[in-house]
């Protein structure tokens, strides 16, 4: 029985030593892996601002929300709010209108207005597209009390992957009867 455990032994040792040898010495066989998954191209929104800043309104970009803030505006009077974005990711960047807090307004992607029916757009890799707030107000949104704002926000769905939210158009004012 000790000669069959001392022949294993060393038949084991000796397999050991050929393979040491031929990697060694023969140049060793690589093993080929799967190449690495190559990162997906992904749309990345970059918010430009269209509309300066004014006495009247001031633009705040914060992440994905922008919101604009009117100081206020008359009921009945249309004012218009605007931002562009550029995509300045690898693929097409995909908005879809998903909620307007009020009927109040209408949302544009690029002069054409979106809807909750039609409101599909996308925007290529290196181009830009300027969303705008047509907003009316009325006299509903009059504040009941003193100092109290209003308000207006449109949402959009995106596929930004660095927001975990969706993209908020927002308009903050106080809503005023025009004498």
């Amino acid at each position: 029985m000790l000669k069959f455990w001392l022949a294993l032994i060393l038949g084991t040792i000796g397999v050991a030593a050929g393979i040491t040898y031929l990697k060694l010495h023969r140049g060793a066989q690589t093993i080929s892996y799967p190449p690495v998954a190559a990162r997906n191209k992904q749309a990345r929104v970059e918010f430009i601002q269209a509309q300066p800043d004014t006495d009247d309104l001031k633009v705040e970009v914060s992440a994905n929300v922008v919101t604009f803030h009117a100081k206020q505006s008359k009921a009945g009077k249309e004012y218009q709010m605007s931002i562009k974005l550029k995509n300045v990711g690898e693929a097409d960047l995909d908005l879809n209108l998903l909620s307007q807090s009020c009927t109040c307004s209408e949302v544009y992607v690029d002069d054409k207005r979106v809807t909750l029916t039609d409101h599909q757009k996308k925007v290529p890799p290196g181009q830009t597209a300027t969303i705008r707030m047509n907003y009316i107000p009325n006299k509903d949104q009059i504040a009941n009390e003193e100092g109290k704002k209003t308000r207006v926000r449109a949402t959009f769905t995106h596929n930004d992957e660095r927001f975990s939210d969706n993209l908020h158009f927002e308009i903050v004012t106080l809503v005023v009867i025009d004498k």
